[in-house]
Parts: C-alpha cells; sequence; structure tokens
C-alpha cells in the first residue's frame, strides 16, 4: 500500500517496566495492519541492563528503532536538537508519546521549549499517560488526542482538550498454550511438580510490596506443598526497599531477579500473587489472568472494576490475605477464570480507529 500512515512512538525510555511492555505490545499490534509505517524513538537509554523489551523492540523494528543516546552523554539541548532532526528526517504523520511529557522522570526531563516545537507541527500528537500521580492540571499543553491505558484517566484528564479513547492492553486467551506446556515449563525452571507454584512479577519497589508477599510465605512455612517464586529486577536506585527483605528469605521463596522467560513462569505456575498497593493498569495482572491463573490483588479503586471478575481480592490485612491464599489453594482445582476471546483483534481494532480518527 502506498501513502502509509507514518506513525513515530517516542518512549522517554525503555528500560524495564510496564511502559516499554506497553510500548512493545502496541508496536506488536500495529506491524499486523499494512496502512502504517512505524518507527520508534528512545528518547533516552538508562542503561544495558533490564532491557528485555529494548531488545524485542530492536529485533522486531531493525533499523526502525532509533535512540538519542545515552544517559548524561549529551546535554537536554543537545538531545533536544537531535530529537527534532530524528523527527524531520522521519517526517511522519503522527506522534505518539508514551508518557506525557511533563511528566519524564526528573533526571530526564522535556523542556517546555521542545514540547512547544513538538505540538505546533503539521504532524498529530497522541499520548497516553502510565502512571496515577501525574497532575493534569499541570500539562503545559494538550495534544490533539489522548490513548488512555486506563478508565481512571477519564477522570482525572476529563477536563482536559483533546480526543479520548480509553484502549486497555489486551488479555489474550492463553489458557490452551499453558494447558499444553505447564509440564515442560516447569521442567525448563526445575520447578517442583508436587508443589503448589505461586508467582509474583514486577520490580521490587515499595509500591509493588513484595514484602507483604515474602512475608505471607513466611507465614505458611508449615505447608511444605506451597512454593513462592518472585520474579523482577531488584535496581539499585530501589535497594533501600529490598535489601533488608533479601537478608531473611524463607525457604519456601525462591527470588529469580530480571527475566527475559516470564512466559515461562506463568506457563509453569499454579497461581499469581501479585501484593501491589499503587498502581495504574498492571500489566502482569493482565497477563496472569490471560494464562487463566488463579489470581490474588488488591481491587483498587482505580482500577475501575475492570479485573473484579478474575480475580480473588487481597484485603491490607496481612493475616486476612494469607488466610485467603491458603483457603484457596487447598480446593482441589486450581484454575482461574477464563479470560476473553480474541482481546488481542480488539486492541489491534481500537488503536486503528483512533488514529484515523486523530
Amino acid at each position: 500500500m502506498t501513502n502509509k500512515i507514518k506513525i513515530v512512538y517516542l518512549a522517554p525510555h525503555l528500560s524495564t517496566g510496564g511502559m516499554p511492555q506497553f510500548v512493545l505490545k502496541r508496536i506488536e499490534a500495529m506491524l499486523q495492519l499494512k496502512e502504517f509505517d512505524v518507527h520508534l524513538i528512545e528518547y533516552t537509554q538508562y542503561s544495558t541492563a533490564y532491557v528485555v523489551q529494548r531488545q524485542q523492540l530492536q529485533s522486531i523494528l531493525g533499523d526502525k528503532f532509533h535512540t538519542l543516546g545515552y544517559l548524561n552523554t549529551i546535554d537536554q539541548a543537545e538531545r533536544s536538537r537531535v530529537l527534532k532532526a530524528k523527527l524531520l528526517e522521519i517526517k511522519p504523520d503522527i506522534i505518539h508519546i508514551d508518557e506525557s511529557p511533563e511528566s519524564f522522570d526528573s533526571f530526564n526531563k522535556m523542556d517546555s521549549k521542545t514540547q512547544s516545537w513538538l505540538y505546533n507541527q503539521s504532524w498529530k500528537i497522541v499520548e497516553t499517560c502510565h502512571n496515577i500521580w501525574f497532575d493534569p492540571n499541570n500539562k503545559r499543553q494538550d495534544p490533539d488526542a489522548y490513548q488512555m491505558c486506563t478508565p481512571y484517566h477519564l477522570e482525572t484528564f476529563g477536563d482536559r482538550e483533546g480526543l479520548k479513547h480509553v484502549i486497555e492492553y489486551p488479555i489474550e486467551d492463553l489458557t490452551k498454550i499453558k494447558l499444553e506446556n505447564k509440564e515442560a515449563a516447569q521442567d525448563t525452571l526445575g520447578f517442583n511438580k508436587d508443589k503448589i507454584n505461586v508467582i509474583n512479577v514486577g520490580l521490587w519497589t515499595e509500591g509493588k510490596n513484595q514484602k507483604e508477599g515474602v512475608e505471607i510465605a513466611r507465614m505458611l512455612e508449615e505447608h511444605p506443598n506451597l512454593h513462592f517464586h518472585f520474579i523482577g529486577n531488584q535496581a539499585e536506585n530501589f535497594e533501600k526497599y529490598w535489601g533488608p527483605i533479601m537478608e531473611n528469605i524463607p525457604q519456601n521463596v525462591t527470588v529469580w531477579g530480571e527475566r527475559s522467560d516470564v512466559h515461562q513462569f506463568m506457563m509453569a505456575a499454579d497461581a499469581f500473587m501479585f501484593n501491589s498497593t499503587w498502581e495504574c493498569s498492571p500489566l502482569a495482572l493482565r497477563e496472569a489472568i490471560s494464562y487463566g491463573l488463579k489470581t490474588f490483588a488488591r481491587n483498587l479503586s482505580q482500577y475501575k472494576d475492570m479485573f473484579t471478575p478474575y480475580i480473588i481480592s487481597f484485603s491490607d490485612d496481612l493475616d486476612e490475605n494469607a488466610s485467603t491464599l491458603l483457603k484457596e489453594l487447598t480446593v482441589s482445582d486450581i484454575t482461574g477464570e477464563n479470560p476473553p476471546k480474541d482481546d488481542f483483534s480488539r486492541f489491534i481494532s481500537q488503536l486503528k480507529a483512533s488514529y484515523h480518527a486523530t
């Protein structure tokens, strides 16, 4: 097809986390549509570690993957100059910024002049906010459209100008894949098949609340049929949180660190424990539901009940949560609710419609 719609995704960084994973999934979806020409610009490369999604994006995009350089190698003015030059070279129809530019990390800011230049060219601007802490009253400029990853942002961004589309990360039906590959995945990872294996996935931070998960495991040590697996990187800047926890890990816990094969853990596991208290629209939770895992999580107010059919609700009481988990894992059939059908197609269709509307 000639005259393709050219989209540039602009990500503040591509280190580990929900935002890079959402970017990856969205680009995988857009590559299914022949009418779009897809590019990605990484505003700043933070690290050479914890870059699972970055490596996958490089692989699928090839020379349409662009980076403006490593952290602290150029100043803000030079990064802005390189960004402008790259965009003028690509000549996109749409630029989709995967974070509100005003909420880029403090050490990775986009200045107001650069944002003003971006928002006053012939192309259209789309934004997705991936957090719940940013105050939309602090927006300097509105994009042509907001693609919201959660209906919660319809409230917080409700008074802002621009089109507003809610496009949630897909919950795919991977239950058949799990059923066919569970034993092989357990063998690959060395899981004990005689135990009930519970996984927790996420960056080790206070908001992700792995400490509670470790304490639940400690309380259930007397039940030798349970084993808990924690997957996720322990970044140096959060060591004050995870360091003390690692000094006293119970015997029924294995800490795996950052992994590029989280899908293997999803297939090998029996249940998913998500202890987070501070989330926007957690992708690990969606992936666990996709694999049909029995899933334990708080039903946070900002979820707007979008996970209600699929989760067994945790409270803020540690003893109660340990009891709930033990009760639910001692039944004969440890399976979660069936995920929706063909949700990836829904995701593709909504993206296409949103970009055409923009």
